[in-house]
């Protein structure tokens, strides 16, 4: 069960990413608002947009 919630979270999660900046998000890794890695997915902190 947990499995498929995970997934199902997984599934959101890249649905978001695509939505905004057409699926390029920045990574924001160390949470101050500036974008570390352009143009690489990142696992958890992104910028909510790109300059």
């Amino acid at each position: 069960m947990k499995k498929s919630i995970s997934n199902l979270g997984k599934v959101l999660h890249k649905a978001e990413q695509i939505h905004i900046n057409g699926g390029r998000k920045q990574c924001d890794k160390n949470r101050d608002g500036v974008c570390e890695d352009h143009g690489r997915h990142c696992a958890e902190f992104y910028c909510s947009f790109i300059l």
